[in-house]
C-alpha cells in the first residue's frame, strides 16, 4: 500500500488503473508483497486444517503483468510450500 495516497483517498481508491503509482494500493504477484514466512504460515494453516486440493494463481499485477507474473508467483510458491515426507 502507498501510505500517503491511503491516507489521501483510503483502500476505495476511485482513481483510474492507468497509472498504478499513484493509487492507493494495487494487486501485486505472489510473493511480491507478503514475505515468504506470511505465506509459509498460510500453507501451513491450510494443511493443518486437511486441505489438500489445488493452488490457484491469478495474476493482475501491473508491475508483472501475464505469464511473467505467473512464472514468478509459482517459483515462489514452489519454494514455500510445505514438504510431505517422502514427497
Amino acid at each position: 500500500m502507498h501510505l500517503p495516497h491511503l491516507k489521501e483517498l483510503g483502500a476505495l481508491d476511485p482513481r483510474s488503473w492507468d497509472d498504478p503509482t499513484n493509487r492507493s494500493w494495487v494487486f501485486r504477484t505472489v510473493g511480491e508483497g507478503t514475505p515468504a514466512t506470511g505465506w509459509a504460515a498460510f500453507l501451513e494453516a491450510l494443511t493443518d486444517a486437511g486441505y489438500d486440493g489445488e493452488l490457484s494463481i491469478e495474476n493482475a499485477d501491473p508491475f508483472l503483468p501475464g505469464a511473467s507474473g505467473v512464472r514468478r508467483a509459482v517459483a515462489f510458491m514452489g519454494a514455500v510450500l510445505p514438504r510431505e515426507a517422502g514427497r
